[in-house]
């Protein structure tokens, strides 16, 4: 009985180990391509620095502000469940939550307010380039599929390119 039991917690941890490997890493520092962009203000983030766990998706946006300020803006994504983007419990940030739809990362600020966005984190095959699209969530906001967009909701796109380590 304790092989049987043994070769089943194997399995699970296989089954689980090759379903995060499924899953690509978007972890790196990220520069924006201007020239493939969509009004790169719009996003405020001249750089991304990600940070992903099989449990949070955490993106800090960089970014210069008009009067030459640096920002960083950190976003705690946490992947099946709400929570403010920045902050504790008690904190008055807007909540948001990321899920997986295949290979893309799929995050919700705000859900069912005047100010929901939905945010679409997709990689190239050879992991070297990051389209970031936003978009007016419609459907998406309870599903996470990106398929639940309406095709009529403006999407505005943002391609990174990934930073080497000198």
């Amino acid at each position: 009985m304790k092989g049987v039991f043994a070769a089943m917690l194997v399995a699970l941890c296989l089954a689980d180990s090759l379903t995060a490997q499924d899953k690509p890493d978007f972890s790196g520092t990220w520069a924006i391509d201007r020239s493939r962009s969509d009004d790169p203000q719009y996003l405020h983030a001249e750089k991304f620095i990600i940070a992903q766990t099989l449990s949070r998706f955490n993106v800090t946006a960089i970014y210069t502000d008009t009067l030459g300020k640096l920002w960083e803006l950190p976003w705690d994504w946490q992947f099946d469940r709400w929570r403010p983007r920045r902050g504790g419990a008690g904190s008055q940030e807007p909540l948001i939550q990321a899920r997986w739809d295949g290979q893309k990362v799929v995050g919700i600020k705000a859900p069912f307010t005047s100010y929901t966005m939905a945010f679409i984190f997709s990689l190239s095959d050879d992991r070297q380039e990051l389209l970031v699209e936003s978009v007016n969530p419609g459907g998406i906001q309870s599903t996470f599929k990106e398929s639940s967009v309406s095709p009529l909701y403006v999407r505005r796109r943002f391609v990174f390119i990934r930073e080497h380590e000198r």
